[in-house]
């Protein structure tokens, strides 16, 4: 196994691993009450924008961009997806996250 696989399958280990940290999010999201089925962007924005200022700045940086409507955005180094899923639900646009671990594409 080369030095880049050991280090994707340690991060992808974190983040969906036995006890990773998407696990345990689920759990408290449970704990809290919430439908893990159904989830808005308002039920995990405590814990969605793990980044300076959270889904403030997410929103401020995205009003400067001028997204309009229908567009497609790319948000790179999405993590969980957090701003992406803020940006697609304010936005009304769709917004495609590329992560280290995996591609997602969501609303």
């Amino acid at each position: 196994m080369t030095s880049a696989s050991r280090c994707a399958s340690d991060v992808e280990r974190h983040y969906s691993g036995s006890g990773g940290l998407t696990g345990a999010i689920r759990e408290r999201l449970i704990a809290l009450g919430k439908d893990v089925r159904a989830l808005t962007p308002g039920d995990i924005e405590p814990i969605d924008e793990f980044h300076i200022r959270g889904r403030a700045a997410t929103l401020e940086l995205a009003r400067r961009l001028n997204i309009l409507p229908g567009a497609s955005v790319l948000d790179v180094g999405s993590g969980l997806g957090g701003p992406a899923r803020t940006i697609a639900a304010e936005f009304d646009c769709h917004v495609t996250g590329v992560d280290i671990t995996l591609l997602r594409s969501g609303a």
